[in-house]
């Protein structure tokens, strides 16, 4: 297992040597467990963790990876890439999480900062990177 997330009744737990996200409910007896999304191949791998937003696209997990160029994913339930955070602009991304305002707070140890990403914004590549701010850096305290 290398990522969890939760949603109402729902948890969705990503398989790191699967490379698959899977769907348990309902919570908390998870008697129901089913693949959900396949990872793309070639695409991600070394996943770390994952996170869930209802609001953003119906079927889409963020996905914290070792993939060069794209260390943050968003992978719909046809195993595609339909958004994503370049390396150029958050290095690598280790833990994620959604906040009830719906924003993505991306976790790096490269840079020992914690990223706050406006996922409704645009696209998050490199050219849109005014709406990622860093948040906190352990260097400042």
């Amino acid at each position: 297992m290398s990522g969890l997330a939760a949603n109402s009744n729902v948890i969705y737990i990503s398989s790191n040597s699967q490379l698959k996200c899977y769907r348990a409910y309902p919570l908390p007896t998870m008697t129901t467990k089913t693949t959900y999304l396949t990872y793309p191949a070639g695409q991600i791998y070394s996943t770390r963790d994952i996170a869930f937003e209802d609001n953003y696209d119906a079927g889409v997990i963020w996905v914290a990876n070792g993939y060069p160029g794209k260390p943050v994913q968003a992978i719909n339930t046809a195993g595609t890439c339909v958004d994503y955070v370049a390396s150029s602009v958050i290095p690598s991304a280790y833990g994620l999480t959604f906040d009830d305002e719906g924003y993505l707070w991306v976790s790096s140890c490269s840079d020992n900062t914690i990223y706050k990403v406006n996922v409704f914004e645009t696209a998050l590549e490199n050219s849109t990177w005014g709406s990622i701010k860093a948040i906190a850096s352990s260097s400042n305290r």
